[in-house]
């Protein structure tokens, strides 16, 4: 008996090491994903000069707000911190504005929210945002599509896009919330 509980023990210490490491995999193929979108975006922004950003919210296709939002942010943030092109405006403002605003995707077409927000953040912290990045994440079951947008003061018609579809795992289960 004794010997048969250790093998047990032993099976379920392997099986969450196991499971432990797959989704730490996981977790960094995300964030190699969100990588490569982060360096296209700002590869095809064309102004010479550095612009301030503000990182907005990734909501999903039902326009929820999940862990995964954060998730983006972080390592947006991460990411740009070392920019040429980008400096990220600070994201607890940033975020505190998005929540007094109430902005959603369907708010994302609109040049009046984007203006309310700019100077929300000038208010705050002195600083005008020259674009806005946000996304939109698909939750397809077997597969994930982030979406990225940058919005060039807040004018729809200066929007660049990089999307990116992976298959989904436990790690992308548990930022969505299932």
């Amino acid at each position: 008996v004794k010997k048969m509980n250790r093998v047990r023990l032993l099976l379920c210490c392997s099986l969450l090491l196991f499971s432990s490491s797959t989704f730490a995999k996981n977790e960094e193929e995300i964030k190699s994903i969100v990588r490569s979108l982060a360096i296209e975006l700002e590869s095809n922004y064309e102004n010479s000069k550095k612009v301030k950003v503000a990182i907005l919210q990734f909501r999903t296709n039902q326009n929820s707000l999940t862990r995964f939002n954060h998730f983006i942010q972080d390592e947006l943030i991460s990411i740009y911190s070392n920019s040429k092109k980008f400096e990220v405006i600070e994201q607890s403002i940033v975020d505190q504005t998005t929540e007094t605003v109430s902005w959603s995707l369907e708010k994302s077409q609109s040049y009046s929210t984007y203006t309310e927000i700019s100077e929300m953040i000038f208010r705050n912290v002195g600083a005008i945002p020259d674009a806005f990045i946000y996304g939109h994440i698909d939750d397809n079951i077997d597969t994930i599509t982030i979406t990225v947008y940058c919005t060039q003061n807040g004018l729809s018609q200066l929007t660049l896009t990089a999307h990116q579809t992976f298959a989904s795992s436990e790690f992308t289960d548990l930022l969505l919330g299932k």
